[in-house]
């Protein structure tokens, strides 16, 4: 009560020496009738009441912001891979009538084992009992699309198996050479199945790493394409 006291005696002589100027006593007595009770106990704890309100809501509002700029930059990360939604619809406009459509089958077993719904795509109903003719066949038809079919001379990959397959399946089938670099250590019946397709099957190294350097060679020698069989854009897209 001695705090409003003082204040109300501070007020009344600002007033009384303000008292020509009616806007400025309001403005002084809101003022000190503001410090008055700004002064009082329960203010300071009413203070520190809003101080703890604002400190959360400040928490609040960084955490969101945290989570917007995470949200932007993987926006961003998603706007910079070689590979889109787009590119995968064309691809799958591109290849559907030469690889086989397979239906999800929902597997009771696995999905209660795991605790979620595990669907299986049995893509070894392909022709060459394996998914890599999707991606095999879209890379030749994006290369076609980009030579032409007469400046294409050929395409080349190392591959020990599946690749290899569908790589020289589908060659055959668009009329584009293929030349398969195969390591000594691969499957004699991925062999035979290649040179069936009439790929040109060539045995060197005795890793897939020796095979790649050597079909990599091909490219600078005879003009051939390179296609990777895990990180080639068109293949991941197909």
């Amino acid at each position: 009560m001695a705090s409003f006291k003082i204040f109300s005696k501070f007020a009344f002589r600002a007033t009384k020496f303000l008292h020509h100027w009616p806007a400025g006593q309001d403005i002084c007595r809101r003022a000190v009738i503001g410090n008055a009770i700004l002064s009082h106990p329960f203010s300071r704890t009413f203070s520190s009441s809003n101080g703890a309100e604002e400190s959360a809501a400040a928490k609040v509002e960084a955490k969101e912001d945290e989570v917007m700029s995470a949200k932007k930059r993987l926006k961003r990360e998603l706007e910079d891979l070689p590979v889109d939604y787009s590119d995968i619809s064309r691809a799958k406009v591109a290849i559907r009538g030469g690889v086989r459509r397979t239906e999800c089958y929902k597997s009771y077993f696995l999905s209660e084992l795991v605790g979620a719904e595990v669907y299986l795509k049995p893509e070894f109903q392909q022709f060459t009992g394996s998914f890599k003719e999707r991606g095999a066949r879209n890379a030749i038809l994006q290369l076609m699309r980009e030579k032409g079919k007469d400046g294409l001379k050929g395409v080349v990959a190392a591959s020990a198996g599946n690749h290899a397959l569908a790589l020289a399946y589908h060659g055959r089938e668009l009329g584009v050479p293929v030349t398969v670099v195969m390591p000594t250590v691969a499957p004699l019946a991925k062999v035979d199945k290649c040179r069936k397709f009439d790929a040109r099957i060539i045995i060197e190294g005795t890793h897939i790493g020796e095979s790649k350097l050597y079909a990599e060679g091909l490219v600078e020698e005879e003009g051939l394409t390179y296609v990777n069989g895990y990180d080639d854009p068109p293949i991941v897209a197909g």
